[in-house]
This record gives C-alpha cells, structure tokens and sequence, in this order.
C-alpha cells in the first residue's frame, strides 16, 4: 500500500536520517581517517567518542530538521574510525596469540550493541519521546568514554596498564 502525506513524509525523513549518518561516513571518513592517522590511539578514541556525543545532544536539543541531519553526519563521521582503531587497540591489549579472538570479541559485541541498541532505542522513542533516545546514546557515550580514559592505557606505557588489561592476560 503507497504512503501518502503525512506518513510518506514521515518515513521520506527516517531515510533521510539514516542516509545522512551514513553519508558522514563516507564523505568525510576518508579526510578524517588520513588526519587523524598523526595521533596516539587513546587520544582518536577519546576524541571520537566525545565527536559522537556532540552530535547526538545535537540531535536531542534540535528543533530544526536540517540541524538534526547535520547532527546525524557529525555522528556518523566517527563511526568507521572508531571501530578500526578500537580493533586496533584491541589487539595491543592482549598478548599476540589471542588478538584474532580479542578483534572476534569486539566485532561481537558491536554487532550485540546494535541489536539491543536499535530495540532500546526504539522503545525509549517510543516511550519517552524520539529526543530522549539520542540523550541516553549521549550518556552512554560519556560512560564508554570514561572507559577509555580510566582502562586505556597511553601507547607505549606498559606501566599503567589498567583494569581492564590485567583481566585479560
């Protein structure tokens, strides 16, 4: 059955939004990535994390659709880089025998996160308003990357190898 008015337009933006995500990916990913090859590991993730909560309090604060496109770009940019460096740092972790299991472990928890993530945030939007979901995704980004600052250690510094590093060896 064809949409018409009001719900075409409904679901014309929910495509627009998804595209916009990824399309921050895909444009500016390639510039992002080259620059941000000059830094320390830690320092992308943190950097990433704290770009991937601006754009999604963005999102939650916005009254103006074009603002919330822009908010979803900014969002998506930090998607690729995080992943590849997190898996990166993943492996420098861990002793070198166990880094295919600990990238295996990683790419397994992103894909649980986004099936729970997309069934939570769904039932928040619909429970609480569709600006509540990109508020909690900002909270939790804060929590992940109070992670990364308290249990990743600086490149090269073995002597603060954090919580999270003495469990796994």
């Amino acid at each position: 059955m064809a949409k018409t008015g009001r719900s075409a337009s409904f679901c014309a933006g929910l495509s627009l939004l998804g595209f916009s995500s990824r399309s921050g990916d895909w444009v500016g990913g390639p510039i992002l990535t080259l620059w941000l090859a000059r830094f320390e590991e830690r320092t992308v993730l943190i950097g990433l994390m704290a770009l991937f909560i601006a754009g999604n309090l963005i999102g939650a604060v916005t009254t103006s659709y074009t603002l919330l496109l822009i908010s979803r770009v900014i969002a998506g940019l930090t998607q690729g880089r995080f992943y590849g460096i997190g898996a990166v740092v993943a492996t420098k972790l861990i002793s070198d025998r166990l880094a295919g299991q600990a990238v295996g472990q990683k790419f397994a928890g992103l894909t649980l996160a986004n099936v729970l993530g997309v069934s939570a945030g769904r039932w928040i939007g619909n429970a609480l308003g569709w600006n509540m979901t990109f508020l909690v995704i900002s909270a939790l980004g804060l929590i992940a990357d109070l992670a990364i600052v308290v249990l990743i250690p600086w490149d090269g510094d073995n002597s603060a190898r954090g919580l999270a590093i003495t469990a796994l060896r």
